[in-house]
């Protein structure tokens, strides 16, 4: 099963080693959708297909309220979509038993088989959304394509030069190999680990790297615009955030058992010194979770992409947009396994 929720930005609660949260200030009124800031305006960014979501779109869609309203009727409502037979219930091949409409409070979301792709259960998976820290998933797996896992990197001001603020699990001078940077970025979410990552093979390289390997791997509806999360213009849809689980679950195995740990320990490399991370993600260590990657802004809300097992079968689940991304991703899980666990 696949939950999705969006990350870190520099709007929003920003998580760190310890648990704590930072409310920053959002600026929903002032944010443009359709142009590169300046800042990576040499970037090529994907094709907005569909439009991004605006911010107003944003707004109307996160004061909707609950998905199963059967009430909305006007062009800001977001109107249920389910996958499976024309009476709207998702029907699993050879599956025998009438399945029930699982209730969430989400913007959008998916139950996916991660194998095959069979769709259990969807809801608004093609509306383009603010990833948050989810963006972190592809900066890994470009990060081990493209860089030495050995190699060490030290933390610098320019690291935190596009974070207003928004870092807060390390500091400069601080050195970590490459390696134990991806271990800190994907169970803490660190910023500055993903923007040091990035710098360290340069950051605009890097971004278009990002939108290649999006481009490579289908996933029409996505645009990455920072390394972090923290850019509102970082947008994908639950549908192109399941092939993006899809291709690294089998592409880079190793990066989603990274996120499996409740602990990492990691060496700072200047002063030998082991450091000890608890991971923000509350399924970490759970015996039928198999990887996965929080999300959170004040624009996104919370996000989460959560893989699971059941009877050594994987299934995706991506929530996005909802202000309890791990209680409604558990409850689309009980929901799958009450429908499909027989």
């Amino acid at each position: 099963m696949v939950t999705v929720f969006l990350n870190h930005q520099s709007r929003g609660e920003f998580e760190n080693s310890t648990g704590d949260k930072v409310v920053l200030e959002p600026k929903l009124a002032t944010m443009e959708f359709a142009a590169v800031p300046a800042t990576t305006s040499s970037i090529q960014a994907l094709p907005l297909v569909p439009a991004p979501t605006s911010s107003l779109d944003i707004e109307s869609i996160l004061n909707d309220g609950n998905l199963d309203s059967t009430t909305a009727t006007d062009s800001n409502k977001i109107d249920r979509t389910m996958t499976g037979n024309d009476s709207g219930r998702a029907v699993l091949e050879k599956q025998q038993k009438e399945i029930t409409t699982p209730v969430a409070d989400v913007s959008a979301a998916a139950v996916l088989d991660l194998e095959s792709g069979a769709p259990y259960f969807s809801y608004k998976e093609k509306i383009r959304w603010p990833m948050a820290s989810l963006t972190k998933i592809m900066t890994a797996a470009v990060a081990t394509e493209k860089l030495n896992m050995d190699q060490d990197v030290t933390i610098t001001d320019e690291d935190f030069k596009f974070l207003e603020g928004a870092g807060a699990t390390l500091k400069v001078g601080d050195k970590y190999s490459l390696g134990d940077l991806i271990q800190i970025m994907l169970t803490v979410s660190s910023n500055e680990a993903a923007e040091a990552i990035a710098n360290a093979y340069g950051r605009d390289g890097f971004i278009k790297a990002m939108n290649d390997q999006a481009k490579d791997w289908g996933l029409r509806d996505t645009n990455f615009n920072d390394p972090t999360g923290i850019s509102v213009s970082n947008q994908s849809t639950a549908s192109d955030l399941y092939k993006l689980t899809r291709q690294v679950y089998n592409g880079f195995p190793e990066l989603f058992k990274i996120t499996r740990k409740t602990k990492i320990l990691v060496r700072e490399v200047e002063s030998h010194k082991a450091v000890r991370f608890a991971n923000i993600n509350t399924f970490a260590g759970r015996a039928d979770f198999l990887g996965g990657k929080t999300g959170f802004t004040e624009e996104a809300q919370g996000n989460l992409i959560s893989i699971f097992s059941l009877n050594a079968r994987p299934v995706v689940i991506v929530v996005l947009g909802t202000t309890d991304r791990f209680g409604e991703s558990e409850k689309l899980w009980e929901w799958f396994k009450s429908n499909y666990g027989h």
